[in-house]
């Protein structure tokens, strides 16, 4: 969140919207008593430079009390809005202009699977070492997305219509957004996965492959359909049960995956205004825009966004390391039964946010 007094504007963070480099652009215009919770400085892994610190007066306690790290160190830096409120008291909250940023559903779920699914859209994957050098050589090469498009686009289809289906928890609820719900999260997945009769999703029996290199663990990913092909197990394992997948990481945070819980209590919109994601990393006159209707005195300049945007930050290093750009949106749906997904995304968002 951001609490400008200086500019009296509430802004409230979401999940794959760009909030981080717009958290990164605005801060040098933020006054001494304004309120940034983010995340704190991240060095360089080369040099020890800061790549970006958003983070400002986190401890900072507003006449009620509470300040934004009270909320952080429960919920993270994505914070609901009754949550904010809470925070910093009516008489803030109903004087100061609330806005968010909010992206096209089935754009966001693409890019939400991507960055849940490191080990299967950006990593080389790794071969069963069984098999002859120079096919180890070629699938070390290549991740596993390069690998079996087909079937990750498959996975991908499955983990979003689970989500899809799973009852909505409480969105005004505290624990909804945070680590606290992860069990009844689980549960929930589990049984509309099995319902769906995606026993896959959840890995119940053991792995067919499981090679320990090292500390690490690399097992058959099944949704592949391809033994050849093994992905680290880091992110997956289940501690208590060696020798059994557990994929659960990419089902916490319901929150998350609906995004609208941020700025919406299921009935009402609670912002003044929700900015377009697109129009936002593209045009930066949209933005100012949005500052003059609303007086604030903010006015941004186009080398500000690119050179504190993340984003473009990460492009420029993916060139550099030869790391393949990811599938558009578009060739996440063009599979069997991609377009009744698609149809089911915007069902589920058309109450609370436009395409």
């Amino acid at each position: 969140m951001i609490v400008s007094h200086k500019h009296k504007f509430i802004f409230i963070k979401t999940h794959k919207t760009a909030t981080q480099t717009f958290y990164n652009v605005i801060k040098p215009h933020l006054g001494p008593e304004d309120v940034l919770v983010g995340d704190e400085a991240v060095p360089h892994p080369d040099d020890n430079s800061i790549v970006y610190d958003t983070s400002l007066n986190v401890d900072k306690k507003f006449d009620t009390g509470m300040s934004g790290e009270d909320a952080r160190s429960v919920m993270g830096n994505h914070i609901p809005w009754f949550t904010i409120k809470e925070i910093v008291g009516d008489d803030i909250w109903d004087e100061y202009t609330k806005f968010t940023i909010e992206r096209s559903p089935t754009d966001r779920i693409v890019s939400l699977f991507c960055f849940l699914h490191p080990l299967l859209v950006r990593t080389k994957a790794r071969a069963n070492p069984s098999l002859p050098i120079e096919q180890i050589r070629e699938i070390q090469s290549k991740t596993p997305l390069e690998l079996e498009p087909d079937g990750l686009r498959n996975y991908f289809k499955m983990w979003a219509e689970v989500q899809i289906e799973a009852d909505i928890l409480d969105l005004v609820d505290k624990e909804t957004y945070s680590a606290s719900v992860v069990e009844r999260e689980r549960n929930n997945n589990k049984q509309t996965a099995r319902k769906l009769n995606y026993d896959v999703f959840f890995y119940d029996r053991p792995s067919e492959i499981n090679i320990l290199v090292g500390q690490t663990h690399f097992c058959n990913f099944p949704p592949l359909n391809n033994n050849n092909i093994l992905v680290s197990d880091g992110h997956f394992r289940n501690k208590d049960r060696p020798g059994v997948y557990q994929r659960y990481l990419s089902f916490e945070g319901q929150c998350r995956f609906l995004n609208y819980g941020y700025y919406h209590d299921g009935e009402d919109l609670k912002v003044d205004e929700i900015l377009d994601f697109r129009s936002t990393i593209s045009d930066i006159q949209y933005l100012n825009d949005f500052f003059t209707r609303n007086n604030i005195n903010i006015h941004l300049t186009s080398n500000e966004w690119v050179d504190k945007s993340l984003n473009i930050q990460f492009r420029k290093k993916m060139d550099r390391w030869g790391i393949s750009p990811l599938p558009k949106t578009a060739w996440w749906y063009e599979a069997p039964g991609g377009q009744e997904l698609q149809n089911k995304i915007e069902n589920k968002f058309k109450d609370y946010v436009k395409n």
